[in-house]
């Protein structure tokens, strides 16, 4: 949660693509897990715990932040961002997937927002 707010107030001052690039820092110290399953069911309920502090952090710190863990255990994920129009305002939603399957969420609200082709990072 803390790696969340950090990425959240960096976002803030310094832009995602900063944040970024100080993130990218920290990705290769790697440690091995045992069982990707267990490992990916426990960030799923921690990512649904982070969602319920919203708007202290949002879904693209908890993301950001939940992947940059994952990747340092060595499970490649992809964090995914989506765009949908509602009414005259433009609304924006990031997530995690494993392998086609998002880790946090049902994929209910894939159908409200269109993603991006490619993951962000």
């Amino acid at each position: 949660m803390s790696l969340a707010l950090f990425i959240r107030v960096s976002i803030r001052l310094a832009g995602f693509k900063r944040t970024v690039r100080l993130i990218r820092r920290l990705e290769n110290k790697t440690h091995r897990i045992e069982n990707e399953v267990t490992e990916l069911k426990r960030f799923r309920a921690v990512m649904i715990l982070a969602y319920r502090l919203y708007p202290v952090v949002n879904c693209l710190a908890i993301c950001t932040a939940c992947w940059l863990l994952l990747k340092q255990r060595g499970i490649r994920s992809d964090l995914k961002f989506g765009m949908r129009k509602e009414g005259n305002k433009l609304k924006a939603h990031a997530w995690l997937e494993h392998q086609g399957e998002t880790i946090a969420q049902d994929n209910r609200f894939k159908e409200k927002y269109i993603a991006f082709s490619q993951s962000i990072l």
